[in-house]
């Protein structure tokens, strides 16, 4: 997977992350940061309120998917564009499960009650649903690069 040009996910021979990794280390390091950015922004909702929170939530997911697609890559700013890159991977991975959490409360208080465990199950079923059509997508993609004249 090279990346596009000048995008910082663009593998680099030999770095310091090693060959064959891409310039911000492994694609799940924001999953190291989803526990805390559930407690943390939880417990930030909880004070300043739902709405509050989510939007907070959105906004770092926002600015740091932003910072990512702005990064440039490692031919041109060196190691500084791994270290944007995992430092926004980290940023997403915390915003990611606090706002799990925050729109599951959100749901539960917004939805009827007697109705309230299926409209929050939809939330899960979005998440299984998109990983799935992504596997899907992925797949498919890669059954066309290795296929192409």
């Amino acid at each position: 997977m090279r990346g596009r040009p000048g995008h910082a996910c663009r593998r680099f021979r030999g770095g310091v992350l090693g060959v064959g990794r891409p310039a911000g280390g492994h694609p799940a390091v924001g999953f190291v940061m989803r526990p805390v950015g559930a407690a943390v922004l939880g417990a930030y909702a909880d004070r300043n309120g739902r709405k509050k929170g989510l939007t907070l939530t959105i906004g770092l997911m926002a600015g740091s998917s932003f910072v990512i697609a702005l990064t440039p890559n490692y031919d041109t700013i060196g190691l500084f564009a791994s270290v944007i890159l995992l430092v926004a991977r980290l940023v997403q991975g915390f915003s990611a499960d606090g706002e799990f959490g925050l729109s599951s409360a959100f749901l539960v208080a917004a939805t009827t009650p007697g109705r309230r465990a299926f409209a929050v199950s939809w939330q899960q079923v979005s998440v299984g649903g998109c990983t799935l059509m992504l596997r899907v997508s992925v797949e498919d993609t890669e059954s066309h690069r290795h296929h192409s004249p």
